[in-house]
C-alpha cells in the first residue's frame, strides 16, 4: 500500500493546506514524496458472481488477507464459493414510488412489507442476499444473525431505512465474517408518532440512537475475529438528495461499528449539501440553478461514522457536511488508508 501526500504542495513551509474545506495538513517539503506502509492489515476483497462452465451459479466471497494483493484470486483458490441455493436473489417492487410524489414516497404500504420479511426470511434462514438494482422501503431493520453471511448489491441498489429510526441493517454481535457491500443505504422521512406505519415499528437500536447501518450491538463486548474479519464495502450512505422532505428527512450517525475487527473499503458517508428542487420551487442560490443547497435543519445527521470497535480499519473513507463529527474512533488500534472530510457548505458560511 502506498500513502501520497496531497498534489500539488506549494504552501511555504509551516502554513496550513486546506483539503476539502476544512481538514488542514501542514507541509513539510522535506517529505513530498510517497511513503511506504510496511504493516499492511488484512484486507477483504468484494463478493463477486460466478457463472460456471456448466452453467450453475455461484456466490464466490473472497478471504481475508494480509498478502500485497491487487484483486481476489478469480478461481475462487482463496474464497469460499457458495451456491445459489443459499443464496437470495431480491427484486424491488414492481411499481417503484416517485420522489415527486411527496406521499406516495413516503407512505409504507403491504407491498414494502411483504418484501421486507422476504429479505429477512431469507437471512434467518442462513441465506446470503444478493439485491437487483432498485429501492426497497424497508418497514423494519435487516437482522444479521449468522456469521459469513454477504449482502451484496447490484447496481448499488438502495435500502431506505425504516421511518422510526431503526437502521437499515444490523449485525448482531460476535458474528465474524460478514460481508455488506455494494448498496446505498438512505435516511427516511422520520415519523414521531406514526399512524398508518404503527404495526411496522419496532426495530429501533437498543441505546435510542438512530443509525443507517449498525455493526454489532451497543454495550455487548464482540472483539471480531482477526482470521475472519466483518467487512464494509462499496457502501454509499445519504441522508436528503431525493426526498423533498428534507426538513423530516434525518438520522444521527450513518454508520456505527461496534465490533471489532471490522473492514472498511470505500465508504462515501453523505449528508446532502444540495437536494432537488420541489415542484416549481426556485433554487435558494443563483450558483446552483438546479438544486436547493440546504440549510440547517434540513437532512439532519450529527456523525458520518461512529467506531466503539478495536482493531478496525478503513480503505478510502470519505465523511462530508454532517453537522457535529465526521468521525469519532473511541477504540484502537485502527488505522485508514485515505480520508477525505467536508464541512457542509452552510456552515462554511457561518465561520467565514
Amino acid at each position: 500500500s502506498v500513502l501520497y501526500t496531497p498534489a500539488p504542495l506549494k504552501q511555504p513551509i509551516g502554513k496550513p493546506y486546506l483539503l476539502c474545506t476544512h481538514v488542514v495538513l501542514y507541509v513539510n517539503p522535506s517529505i513530498l514524496h510517497p511513503l511506504s506502509v510496511l504493516y499492511t492489515p488484512a484486507r477483504v476483497e468484494k463478493p463477486f458472481i460466478v457463472l460456471t462452465e456448466d452453467e450453475k451459479w455461484e456466490l464466490h466471497v473472497p478471504q481475508a488477507t494480509c498478502d500485497f494483493t491487487s484483486g481476489p484470486a478469480l478461481d475462487a483458490s482463496t474464497g469460499d464459493q457458495r451456491d445459489f441455493a443459499k443464496v437470495k436473489v431480491c427484486k424491488m417492487r414492481s411499481d417503484d414510488k416517485d420522489p415527486l410524489d411527496v406521499v406516495a414516497y413516503n407512505t409504507l404500504d403491504a407491498e414494502d412489507e411483504r418484501i421486507t420479511t422476504d429479505l429477512q426470511s431469507a437471512l434467518d434462514d442462513g441465506k446470503d442476499l444478493v439485491l437487483c438494482p432498485g429501492t426497497f422501503y424497508l418497514t423494519k431493520t435487516l437482522v444479521v444473525r449468522f456469521p459469513n453471511q454477504v449482502i451484496l448489491g447490484l447496481g448499488l441498489s438502495t435500502l431506505i431505512a425504516p421511518q422510526d429510526g431503526s437502521p437499515c441493517i444490523r449485525v448482531l454481535a460476535n458474528k465474524p465474517g460478514v460481508t455488506i457491500a455494494g448498496i446505498t443505504v438512505e435516511g427516511s422521512m422520520q415519523k414521531k408518532s406514526p399512524t398508518m406505519i404503527s404495526n411496522f415499528m419496532g426495530s429501533t437500536n437498543s441505546d435510542g440512537v438512530r443509525s443507517l447501518i449498525d455493526f454489532g450491538e451497543p454495550g455487548k463486548e464482540d472483539p471480531g475475529d482477526p482470521k475472519n474479519p466483518g467487512a464494509l464495502i462499496d457502501i454509499f450512505a445519504r441522508v436528503g438528495g431525493v426526498n423533498l422532505e428534507r426538513e423530516k428527512v434525518s438520522t444521527d450517525i450513518l454508520i456505527r461499528i461496534h465490533s471489532g475487527n471490522v473492514i472498511g473499503d470505500n465508504l462515501w458517508l453523505w449528508r446532502a449539501d444540495h437536494c432537488q428542487l420541489r415542484p416549481n420551487e426556485l433554487p435558494n442560490n443563483p450558483k446552483l440553478p438546479l438544486y436547493w443547497q440546504v440549510r440547517s435543519g434540513e437532512c439532519g445527521v450529527k456523525t458520518a461514522l461512529d467506531v466503539k470497535g478495536n482493531d478496525v480499519h478503513m480503505y478510502g473513507l470519505f465523511c462530508e457536511h454532517t453537522t457535529e463529527h465526521q468521525m469519532i474512533c473511541e477504540f484502537f488500534p485502527a488505522s485508514c488508508f485515505t480520508i477525505l472530510t467536508t464541512f457542509s457548505i452552510f456552515l462554511h458560511k457561518l465561520v467565514s
